[in-house]
């Protein structure tokens, strides 16, 4: 499997949709600066000792009060474990969970650089079939049974790449399944509150409440990613398996420092504005690139328009690699990603994933207006 290079939308020569990112008008530094402000007079020497490994209960507890009032649903800080972010959420419950040579089972498509830490570990990756039904779970039941997986990853409300949410029905169905058959549903929820109608999603962990799903949440979309702070949900003798790691044991709380600036906020109760603002920026571009698809690949492409998160997902009717297509359409200054980068059974070749979340308005109006005839030039053959 081909690495891929970490982007950032920093040149200013590329409007690059690849780039899954909050640019600087979707992070509060003005906001964050004033908690700091405040935080700073508080320190004690005790707070910036060793953490507790889930986390302290000064993190913890506004985080579920946070979560309560976004989602609706009751949530309770022995239900939570502090992180630096999914992504090392997400080596951890591989550490602690699996050994290489195990086989995680993914859905297909599914963000790509998840792939990555899972081959990191040494693990077997098994797509399963995802449309907009939901997951398949004819073909999950079938994998479970063939392949015995230790995990199941899910990315659940507004995708990556594709953008869609799955059924409540479904979510619950494959909940039920992967208890039965003992594989650990590892939920990916980043953007469990970028919903646009302004209710986050409750957790899968929350809204099951088995003990075979994590659910892993970020502040990377809520308020920066540069603090490397989120939060894993389950069980709590689920979470114990992960804070009895050694090098959770041996190092205390994973960000201590960063858990103090964002309880500080959750105290300050700004986040929930800010969090309001994201949605309704995000919804804004979100119209306007459905807006431009339509103007621009209206007669190539089918797409659904998303009610939350960063994505569009794009599958071209014509037979076109969007791969072998992505270098000549960034030398006319548009980039995407190319729909098989989120696929481990090479599928999707002519689909690819849009990001809303990096451009302003203006941006992403000039960007699609490129990309659309670079594609229709592609299709005639010019």
């Amino acid at each position: 499997m081909t690495r891929i290079a970490f982007e950032r939308a920093d040149d200013d020569d590329l409007i690059n949709f690849a780039v899954g990112q909050p640019d600087r008008t979707l992070i509060a530094v003005d906001k964050i600066q004033a908690s700091l402000s405040t935080l700073k007079a508080d320190l004690t020497p005790q707070s910036l000792n060793y953490g507790l490994p889930r986390g302290e209960d000064s993190f913890l507890a506004p985080l579920a009060r946070f979560l309560t009032h976004e989602t609706g649903v009751d949530t309770q800080p022995d239900h939570l474990m502090l992180t630096a972010g999914s992504s090392q959420a997400l080596d951890m419950i591989c550490l602690a969970f699996t050994k290489p040579g195990d086989t995680v089972l993914i859905e297909d498509a599914s963000y790509f650089l998840a792939f990555q830490i899972f081959k990191d570990r040494g693990l077997q990756l098994v797509s399963v079939p995802r449309d907009a039904g939901g997951i398949n779970l004819a073909a999950l039941e079938s994998l479970i049974e063939t392949h015995r997986p230790k995990l199941f990853y899910t990315i659940p409300f507004y995708s990556n790449p594709r953008g869609d949410s799955l059924p409540v029905a479904n979510l619950v169905d494959m909940v039920t399944l992967c208890e039965r058959t003992s594989t650990l549903v590892v939920s990916d929820e980043a953007y469990q509150c970028l919903s646009f109608d302004g209710r986050a999603c409750a957790s899968v962990a929350n809204k099951t409440g088995s003990d075979w799903v994590v659910s892993l949440g970020t502040f990377s979309k809520i308020l920066a990613p540069g603090l490397r702070v989120g939060w894993l949900e389950g069980r709590p003798a689920r979470l114990n398996e992960l804070a009895n790691l050694g090098w959770v044991n041996s190092g205390g709380a994973v960000n201590q420092w960063g858990s103090l600036l964002v309880a500080r906020m959750l105290e300050d109760q700004v986040v929930s504005p800010i969090l309001a603002q994201i949605r309704q920026t995000l919804s804004t571009r979100a119209n306007l690139m459905h807006e431009g698809l339509s103007a621009s690949l209206g007669e190539l492409a089918n797409w659904h328009k998303p009610s939350g998160g960063y994505f569009f997902w794009i599958e071209l009717k014509a037979n076109i690699d969007t791969q072998q297509t992505l270098p000549a359409i960034r030398a006319k200054g548009v980039g995407y990603q190319p729909g098989v980068t989120f696929s481990a059974e090479d599928q999707f070749h002519s689909a690819f994933r849009l990001s809303y979340a990096a451009y302003p308005e203006s941006k992403i109006t000039e960007g699609l207006a490129i990309l659309g005839q670079s594609l229709k030039d592609v299709v005639s053959g010019r």
